[in-house]
């Protein structure tokens, strides 16, 4: 038995009276076979979770920082997610004669005969040869 001093972080009495000790976010009670099992906490590793950020993860003491690539930001808000700062995200997908790219944007680009072309809402067109 062990008391509430025993535990590394907390302890709590669970609804049938029996003490146990709990950790603080970002740990998890050790279960390596040096350590005292169910009182100590060790830090968790949450980078080695898929998803848990978009792009880089580096582990920290309690918890993790999300990194991104060049060219990307980290999203404010959920501070997991990298968005591309420029240009617009777009899909780009082909037919039998043709690519194109199908975006939110100012401009649509068009791949067909052998050419590039640039449609802007503005009606100014860009052609570009491959």
């Amino acid at each position: 038995m062990f008391s509430f001093q025993d535990c590394s972080h907390r302890c709590v009495v669970d609804p049938s009276g029996k003490e146990r000790c709990v950790c603080n976010q970002g740990y998890a009670l050790a279960t390596s076979v040096n350590s005292h099992n169910g009182i100590e906490c060790q830090d968790v590793d949450e980078c080695r979770e898929f998803g848990t950020c978009s792009q880089g993860c580096a582990n920290q003491e309690g918890g993790y920082a999300c990194t991104c690539s060049h060219g990307y930001v980290l999203d404010t808000e959920d501070q997991r997610t990298c968005r591309a700062r420029e240009p617009e995200p777009a899909l780009i997908f082909s037919t039998k004669t043709e690519v194109r790219r199908q975006s939110d944007c100012v401009a649509c680009i068009l791949y067909t005969n052998g050419q590039w072309r640039v449609y802007y809402s503005k009606a100014i067109a860009i052609l570009v040869k491959l």
